[in-house]
């Protein structure tokens, strides 16, 4: 981030966010977790959550880099004698986010447990202490439902996944080689997962450009407080969406539907961008009927987000496996 801020050419921007997709892989990490720590029953509560703690980050992000974004000119008070931030005015938001992923890493090093069950095992055999079987962590769910929710995916009920503690310690089991991995739902999950993510990431760079850019060059001409602010506030209103609608759709639809769901969105998103540019040039600025297609364009965003929620069994490969 603070490479990005102090970028003066176009080819340390471009390794600069290069870097932050290399070392952008806590999603993969995070959903891991969850699925150790949760059983059938809380799955759906639970995976709910990633996209709206990304719903949160996108409101906070905006509104850091619209706020932040040129400090010399809108607090030249403060910053305006020095010529650091004249010369480098997008520095200060591009810190700001650092830091936050600073604390974050230091979050995560001390207070993140181990979730993995070998890893575990391992780590209580070393203290002398025996590890909780599956069977004692599953007895209540992670997340207190009074019911249990209905059968979703592709597990009928918590028992096809728990497993007596004393047979994997005495089971020589091993992680199985990486071809073994390669089952043709799993391949199937992974591309679809990236044709997801290679329409979203390229909506979201679109997105700014099209708020940025001027009106006669096919833009909206928003400025970087409005753009902060409106992305902002949709940010807050689909964090909630996706606490209070997530869970029930999984349960709903199933996570193929809901993924079919999500995906079919992209073809409003995308197509509100000319419409929106056909609708500034002709009335000369972004009025009512642009902010209304672009309202219409959050909203269906919001199913899209849902794509990187849907819990993927097939993702978990062996059950046996699982359990290592």
């Amino acid at each position: 981030m603070l490479m990005f801020g102090l970028s003066r050419h176009f080819w340390m921007l471009v390794i600069s966010r290069c870097a932050q997709g290399v070392f952008n892989g806590n999603i993969g990490v995070t959903k891991s977790v969850m699925i150790e720590i949760t059983d059938p029953t809380d799955v759906p509560s639970a995976f709910g959550w990633i996209p709206a703690i990304w719903s949160i980050g996108i409101t906070i992000g905006p509104v850091i880099g619209g706020v932040l974004a040129r400090p010399a000119l809108r607090w030249p008070f403060i910053f305006g004698q020095f010529t650091f931030f004249h010369d480098f005015p997008y520095f200060l938001p591009c810190a700001a986010a650092g830091a936050i992923a600073f604390c974050s890493y230091l979050y995560t090093y001390f207070l993140l447990q181990e979730s993995l069950p070998s890893a575990i095992r391992r780590d209580s055999t070393l203290k002398g202490k025996r590890s909780p079987s599956p069977v004692q962590r599953a007895t209540a769910p992670l997340l207190g439902y009074s019911e249990p929710p209905a059968h979703y995916g592709t597990r009928e009920s918590a028992e096809e996944v728990l497993v007596d503690q004393d047979d994997l310690d005495d089971a020589d089991l091993k992680p199985p080689p990486f071809r073994d991995l390669l089952s043709r739902e799993l391949v199937i999950a992974i591309t679809c997962h990236g044709l997801i993510a290679f329409l979203d990431q390229s909506h979201s760079v679109l997105l700014p450009l099209m708020l940025s850019t001027s009106i006669p060059l096919g833009g909206l001409g928003f400025d970087p407080y409005t753009i902060g602010l409106t992305m902002g506030t949709w940010g807050l209103l689909n964090a909630g969406f996706q606490v209070i609608a997530f869970g029930r759709m999984v349960k709903w639809l199933g996570p193929r539907k809901l993924c079919t769901l999500s995906f079919s969105c992209f073809f409003v998103t995308f197509s509100a961008f000319p419409l929106m540019s056909i609708l500034a040039k002709r009335a000369g600025e972004a009025d009512a009927k642009v902010w209304l297609v672009l309202t219409i364009q959050l909203c269906f965003y919001s199913f899209v987000f849902m794509t990187y929620g849907a819990p993927t069994h097939s993702l978990r490969g062996n059950d046996t496996y699982a359990k290592i």
